[in-house]
């Protein structure tokens, strides 16, 4: 590789340092969550986030809630509590515990809205395209009951899509997108990847892409393996940051690492070869409608993504 293409690289690195920083003040390490509400509607995708979940309860003791909201076309008498119990049934038969929710409202977002509520879910499990299998519609829509909570939402959410071969190679092999522009939800992917990481019961990897805004100084853009303390990393991550690397480099030093730059033009979802990989994508704040950037890579994967939104104001 030329100097000049070095030194644009390292521009390019430098260029996250104080914008992570800033969203990782006061943030103290990996972050896993404590509990998830899963939603059922009766889909293909159903039985992908009970997997996952029930690998989440194995693992690191996530506690879950059952929340079906299956479509009224459906022929079951009481299609509702037919997928509870159906969902229940795959914890009793792990020999694990998961809680149940029932609720009558005919619009799925105010069933999503009270579970929530209620049960104070750190994550929100949603299939995708909701109420559909993902054949039926696959990359045209994301789907109303999909979009409103994306919009609205206030905590990560995990959108179930395509078959995962394995939960574990699925969430102990993620990768974590950084975007110079959202500095505390990339810092909040971060812990939260890391956090995976840590609890991994096998040998994890980390893909890490660090997404420039478009209209970004003009150079090349290079994919690379890096290894900590590369310095190009702890530019990219800040003090923080890389504290936070060298943290889980010390607990994981069987760790591999893949590194990348992109502009939002040249993201592109392709599926993992290793069978399924969770994507933790940080969003914005949406007042009109999903963004282009989160809508387009969502319906052009089949993997699971971890939406990761903007801290609420105040909070």
């Amino acid at each position: 590789m030329e100097p000049r293409e070095q030194e644009q690289i390292r521009r390019n690195m430098r260029a996250f340092e104080a914008a992570l920083e800033a969203g990782m003040t006061g943030k103290l390490g990996p972050e896993l969550p404590e509990s998830a509400l899963l939603a059922l509607d009766g889909s293909d995708q159903d039985e992908i986030g009970l997997d996952l979940m029930i690998h989440c309860v194995r693992t690191f003791g996530l506690r879950v809630f059952l929340l079906p909201a299956v479509p009224s076309q459906s022929e079951a008498a009481d299609p509702d509590r037919e997928a509870l119990d159906a969902a229940l049934r795959r914890f009793e038969e792990a020999g694990l515990e998961a809680s149940g929710l029932l609720d009558a409202s005919p619009e799925a977002y105010h069933r999503f809205s009270r579970a929530l509520s209620s049960c104070e879910a750190d994550w929100f499990v949603l299939p995708c395209p909701f109420g559909h299998d993902l054949g039926e519609l696959r990359s045209r829509t994301l789907g109303t009951s999909v979009e409103v909570p994306l919009v609205r939402g206030d905590r990560p959410i995990l959108v179930v899509r395509g078959p995962v071969v394995s939960p574990e190679q699925a969430l102990f092999h993620p990768h974590v997108i950084l975007r110079e522009n959202l500095p505390e939800s990339s810092a909040e992917a971060l812990r939260l990847g890391l956090g995976l990481l840590a609890s991994a019961a096998e040998t994890p990897d980390l893909r890490v892409t660090f997404l420039l805004p478009e209209e970004s100084e003009p150079g090349p853009i290079h994919e690379r393996d890096w290894s900590p303390p590369d310095p190009d990393l702890r530019a990219a991550l800040g003090p923080t940051g890389a504290s936070l690397f060298h943290r889980l480099r010390e607990t994981r030093p069987d760790l591999a690492w893949t590194a990348a730059v992109r502009r939002p033009s040249t993201l592109h979802p392709e599926r993992s070869r290793v069978g399924g990989r969770l994507h933790l994508l940080p969003a914005p704040r949406m007042e009109d409608g999903v963004e282009a950037l989160l809508q387009h890579f969502l319906l052009h994967t089949l993997d699971p993504v971890l939406v990761v939104p903007a801290p609420q104001r105040g909070s």
